[in-house]
């Protein structure tokens, strides 16, 4: 499947998408839920050739489609990024 260009992967992937399986209300479908599945195969390849460092978001929804679920934020996520290292013991020196 890596041969395979990501056009047709992505039209591959938007016909396997579209069919229920277990996870999606249906039947299991061993295509479709399987790690051994056509799904999974299209999906692994899809991600080793889009999942690439600058690989625009354009191309990434042009080949999977728009996302099913948005979520807005990660819940439990802090709100501005966290410095790494002892925070406490740098704050405490400087508010000193």
């Amino acid at each position: 499947m890596a041969d395979e260009s990501v056009i047709a992967l992505g039209q591959k992937f938007q016909q396997l998408r579209g069919k229920p399986g277990k996870y999606s209300g249906g039947e299991y479908d061993e295509s479709i839920d399987s790690k051994e599945g056509e799904k999974f195969k299209v999906m692994k390849s899809l991600g080793d050739q889009l999942g690439l460092p600058g690989t625009p978001a354009a191309d990434i929804l042009a080949r999977l489609g728009k996302p099913d679920e948005l979520t807005p934020s990660l819940q439990g996520a802090a709100p501005v990024p966290l410095m790494p290292g002892k925070t406490k013991t740098f704050f405490k020196k400087i508010m000193r």
